[in-house]
């Protein structure tokens, strides 16, 4: 079992890698191509809004078309969804002038990727709840690195050039996704194993329904928390530009927030056992609010700099916590409805109501009024977290 442990781990890291690459590449650098094209703030809050939103109504449908069809398994559902995003970006970069063109391949790959992460956690936690030791925050790690070198390279690579070159980029992730899902091929433990699981977690199913309250306030501030931080991203390009910097320093910034995701994250399962899953996530909250305050004071470099450090206890560890703390809260049946909620609310839902928010916000106030509405959410999901996190079980 412990062999089978490392080689997944090993296997995961190569999954995320690949996927986050492009997904570094889409949320990173999308706002920068489609504003090259001519789309305003307010448009380009639109678009976001809307390619977050899709994964709301077309993940239900891909959950349960994986459980109805025996034949679609989730590791197929990525392959199917890898090979079209290798078509829409084929044809994007071949008719690169197209302003239509380019928003829906935006909205292509941002909805494909925002699929494909749940569906990979999915298939990770079938292992860890059948009793195999993965390390999740070690191959989520990979993650973060691929974002973290696609944003670095990039804002070298587009600065003074055509923003199209991002294509090619998500192009190539795409094809490494599909490479690594396709050879990823482990056999599951036993029946016996699995219904031993169940059977554990069922005895946990009443406690759980009593503190559905506890996890529906989780639920609701993670996705705070994490929304804010996704619409950050998007509109990071201001914060660079009213320092004036271009698209260097925001690839800099942005890479190196990525980067230091990994630092944090193969802590998170240690960190876990130490002071419960809840003492994580509790950390992992006040990095948040201190990360804001200094992108709104930033006056240079050197502080957006600074805040790009707060990433080993921001997302580096609460990434790989929301996972963690779905195995720990929800019975084994209701794992799937649970990670991929978790992933809907966190990445899709709540960024696409703020880039809604934030697009108007910043064509009308500015981004420091932007920043200083996003810092009002963040805190109030710092006290959401804190509240559903100190009781019983989190």
């Amino acid at each position: 079992m412990h062999n089978l442990a490392r080689k997944i781990d090993w296997h995961h890291l190569a999954m995320q890698g690949s996927l986050f690459i492009g997904v570094g590449a889409v949320w990173s650098y999308g706002a920068v191509l489609m504003l090259s094209r001519g789309l305003s703030n307010s448009a380009l809050g639109l678009i976001t809004c809307i390619a977050q939103l899709l994964p709301m109504v077309l993940q239900p449908l891909t959950t349960r078309l994986c459980e109805k069809v025996a034949a679609m398994t989730p590791r197929r559902m990525i392959l199917l969804l890898c090979a079209a995003s290798l078509v829409v970006l084929s044809a994007t970069f071949a008719f690169s002038r197209s302003l239509w063109l380019v928003i829906f391949c935006f909205i292509w790959v941002a909805v494909a990727a925002n699929l494909m992460i749940p569906l990979v956690n999915i298939i990770m936690v079938e292992y860890m709840l059948r009793g195999v030791d993965i390390n999740y925050g070690f191959g989520r790690s990979a993650g973060s690195l691929g974002y973290a070198s696609a944003s670095a390279a990039l804002g070298f690579l587009l600065e003074g050039r055509d923003a199209i070159l991002i294509v090619p980029v998500m192009a190539l992730s795409m094809a490494l996704h599909l490479v690594a899902t396709f050879t990823f091929r482990y056999p599951l433990p036993g029946e016996e194993q699995e219904e031993k699981g169940a059977e554990e977690r069922e005895a946990d199913h009443r406690g759980f329904l009593r503190s559905r309250r506890d996890f529906l306030l989780m639920l609701l501030g993670l996705s705070l928390l994490l929304g804010v931080h996704n619409v950050t991203n998007v509109y990071m390009v201001h914060v660079v530009r009213r320092i004036g910097g271009g698209e260097t320093l925001l690839g800099l910034v942005i890479g190196l927030s990525s980067g230091l995701e990994v630092v944090g994250m193969p802590f998170c399962s240690r960190l876990r056992r130490k002071w419960g899953i809840g003492g994580v996530m509790r950390l992992s909250a006040l990095a948040f609010i201190v990360r804001m305050v200094l992108l709104l004071i930033a006056p240079n470099a050197a502080v957006l700099f600074l805040a790009a450090l707060l990433q080993v206890l921001q997302c580096g560890l609460m990434l790989p916590a929301v996972v963690y703390y779905v195995a720990d809260t929800l019975p084994l049946h209701q794992q799937t409805a649970g990670q991929s909620l978790m992933h809907l609310y966190n990445n899709c839902l709540a960024p696409a109501l703020l880039s809604l928010m934030v697009g108007v916000v910043v064509d009308h106030g500015g981004i420091n009024t932007a920043l200083g509405a996003m810092l009002g959410l963040i805190v109030l999901g710092v006290v959401l977290v804190f509240a559903a996190s100190r009781k019983k079980g989190a």
